[in-house]
């Protein structure tokens, strides 16, 4: 008669490979195949190409589609907003579809746009109150706002390397609440600490904050 485990009973982790039967590292990220004896709980796997890509080429393709849409133009008719990409996703025994997510700076929302895996039927168009990934556009026109500004421009940018980092939007009754906020650094490479930085808000495309910062207590000097 079998016995039933238990449920606070914990199962043994899966044995790992001592450390002198590691597979050597070989030109840059390839490994050797391993020809040892493998444990119990390892399956061998052989990775494959998807048979049906969906690659960048193909994603931008379908927001193109999208974006001409009557329902999607009349969404973004009057508005300041930013293509942030689009994603193909498909559940059990569900057809494939295609989200593609806009961001308002008017409203600060992003809106997802459903499609079929095509981008010729819109499926839905909806807005959410989230912050989606930057795009290499937002941080060049986050970047190009606080080389402008005058607490910085006149500073000497030329080898200093720049970073962008997004902040969480003030809270609701705050001013700005809500908006697309990032965080510009410039900063010697062999530095631990930026020497500037730069508070810039998206939305209303201003720089809050700039100035150069301490190096020993990390505090904003305002110039």
């Amino acid at each position: 008669m079998e016995r039933a485990i238990p449920s606070s009973y914990l199962l043994p982790p899966p044995r790992l490979l001592p450390n002198d039967e590691l597979p050597p590292h070989l030109d840059r990220l390839e490994l050797a195949p391993y020809t040892g004896r493998l444990p119990d709980e390892i399956e061998p796997f052989t990775p494959a190409a998807s048979e049906d890509p969906f690659t960048a080429e193909r994603a931008t393709a379908v927001a193109e589609r999208v974006l001409d849409h009557q329902s999607v133009r009349q969404r973004l008719a009057g508005a300041q907003w930013e293509l942030i990409g689009a994603s193909r996703r498909s559940g059990k025994d569900e057809a494939r579809q295609v989200v593609v997510v806009i961001y308002d700076y008017g409203r600060d929302t992003a809106i997802e746009v459903t499609a079929d895996e095509e981008g010729s039927d819109i499926l839905s168009v909806s807005d959410f109150a989230y912050q989606p990934p930057l795009t290499h556009l937002e941080i060049e026109r986050a970047v190009g706002l606080a080389h402008a500004d005058e607490r910085i421009a006149h500073h000497d940018l030329t080898d200093l390397v720049t970073n962008a980092i997004p902040l969480d939007p003030p809270a609701q009754g705050e001013p700005g609440a809500g908006h697309r906020v990032l965080e510009v650094l410039f900063g010697c490479a062999n530095e631990r600490l930026p020497r500037y930085r730069a508070i810039v808000d998206l939305s209303d495309r201003r720089v809050l904050r700039a100035g150069l910062v301490d190096d020993c207590c990390g505090q904003e000097e305002q110039r």
